[in-house]
């Protein structure tokens, strides 16, 4: 085995961070974070809806908004329109269209019964040994340990079995975390740097993380480029720890509700051309 060339794990809807990562393999934990409403969500269901289109089967356990609306928010990356907003006129039949290929490959959980991490790992172990599923995706963190008594140690024993699960079910397994506040500078909400230190259960993600990133956004920005563009940063990379540090920039289209790689935004304040109404904010 070890004299085997060492192959790329599988390809990502952002060429630059496949570039960086190799790509997610199993037995991989993957952990993202960011501030509230900068879009880590939004980063899941681009790699959902990529796993979609490659083939790979998924299962989403997505604490923080309703079945219903995570498979709107799916079908919208497949597709390329915004089932998810009010002001987008679809038909029943138009979104089952969307998402007929797929009624086998992605499993999203029901999370109105219980959020409780046991019974969220016994599905997981369910859907892989009887549904085949392949990638893993559980948002997040934060939601899980919130009645947790000591939420350090909790998130440490959690961390370590979603690993666990990695690595002894084969499957990739991709988890988000909330941020604490920064101790100075701006804050999260307005740009401000993510660091390794300020996820929830920081010494246990550093510990148990294959990858790390973080999403930074100002939302409160004027321009509307700046308030549509993020910065990705890789935080870890186990494998050669050469990307630690490196980012690359994404832009959200509101029509399409994709994201994708741009240039850097401009500054604050630089007057570039940009009109308000170019592009738009949003954020989960």
């Amino acid at each position: 085995q070890a004299c085997k060339p060492v192959e790329y794990g599988y390809y990502l809807p952002f060429p630059k961070l496949y570039q960086l990562s190799y790509g997610p393999k199993p037995g991989q934990l993957w952990i993202g974070g960011a501030g509230v409403g900068i879009g880590k969500t939004d980063i899941f269901t681009e790699l959902i809806a990529e796993d979609m289109r490659a083939g790979r089967t998924a299962g989403a356990f997505l604490l923080e908004q309703n079945p219903v609306e995570s498979v709107q928010r799916v079908a919208a990356k497949l597709a390329g329109k915004a089932f998810f907003r009010p002001d987008v006129e679809y038909t029943e039949e138009e979104l089952q269209a969307v998402m007929a290929p797929y009624e086998d490959r992605l499993f999203i959980y029901d999370h109105s019964g219980s959020s409780e991490w046991d019974e969220i790992e016994r599905h997981i172990r369910w859907l892989v040994k009887a549904m085949g599923v392949e990638v893993i995706y559980v948002d997040n963190l934060t939601v899980l340990a919130a009645d947790a008594d000591d939420e350090r140690r909790f998130l440490d024993g959690l961390l370590k079995d979603m690993k666990s699960l990695a690595t002894g079910l084969g499957v990739t397994v991709h988890t988000l975390s909330h941020l604490t506040t920064p101790s100075n500078g701006p804050a999260h909400e307005e740009g401000g740097r993510v660091e390794a230190k300020q996820f929830t259960g920081s010494r246990a993600v550093m510990r148990y993380a294959d990858f790390m990133w973080g999403i930074e956004r100002n939302t409160q920005a004027e321009d509307m480029a700046i308030r549509s563009t993020s910065t990705f940063r890789v935080l870890k990379d186990r494998l050669t720890g050469q990307s630690a540090g490196e980012v690359f920039h994404l832009r959200y289209d509101p029509v399409s509700t994709r994201m994708t790689e741009c240039p850097a935004p401009p500054k604050e304040g630089k007057d570039d051309g940009h009109q308000s109404g170019e592009a738009t904010s949003y954020g989960f």
